[in-house]
């Protein structure tokens, strides 16, 4: 089976915290030619954030960053191996509109589940 981690666009990260590594995303997308900042609303271009793992360059507010990207940020190259998950129940204690939000969670995320073992 290939690696999810295989799939996507590269970006190198660099940095005292980072060193050189290779940053492996999971879909393919461009980014924004400048993204402000919610914290310090500074505007700084896209692949500046990317560069810089999703930490605003200016004030170091650390946004957002999927489950997938935190493991090839955090694991050595080659060594996570992602383990199948037990059958998921949709809906075990039938609470209102779990079924869609559950659906919209898992198409945002590309997750069947919220974890990654």
């Amino acid at each position: 089976m290939q690696s999810p981690f295989e799939k996507g666009r590269r970006a190198a990260a660099s940095g005292p915290l980072f060193g050189e590594r290779t940053l492996v995303w999971e879909d393919e997308h461009k980014p924004a030619a400048t993204r402000p900042c919610p914290a310090c609303g500074a505007s700084y271009p896209g692949e500046q954030w990317e560069k810089s793992l999703e930490v605003c360059p200016g004030c170091g507010r650390h946004e957002r960053i999927s489950a997938r990207l935190r493991v090839e940020i955090t694991a050595d190259a080659g060594t996570f191996e992602e383990l199948p998950l037990p059958a998921v129940l949709e809906d075990p204690l039938q609470f209102p509109d779990y079924k869609s939000k559950l659906d919209k969670s898992r198409k945002a995320t590309g997750l069947a589940d919220a974890l990654l073992i």
